[in-house]
């Protein structure tokens, strides 16, 4: 399956947690085809995914950190 490469950008401060341990909690996350995959900080593609899944899967993972933690995950990705 082809993947997206990191899509959120790391967290600079050693005293909170990790983009990719945050965005672990979500990895059985998946919308249509698109899914956060075991390594957390990477979409992967499980055949056919549109461009409104990949978004919509980036957007629920950070909608429930921040649910979560109160962290806002910044996407090193643009989406427009």
């Amino acid at each position: 399956y082809s993947s997206s490469g990191s899509v959120y950008l790391g967290r600079p401060s050693s005293n909170s947690p990790s983009t990719s341990k945050m965005a672990y909690w979500y990895t059985s996350q998946q919308i249509g085809n698109a899914a956060i995959n075991e390594r957390a900080n990477v979409v992967v593609n499980n055949d056919n995914a549109t461009a409104a899944d990949v978004k919509e899967v980036l957007h629920q993972v950070a909608k429930k950190v921040y649910e979560t933690s109160g962290i806002h995950l910044e996407p090193e990705v643009r989406i427009w």
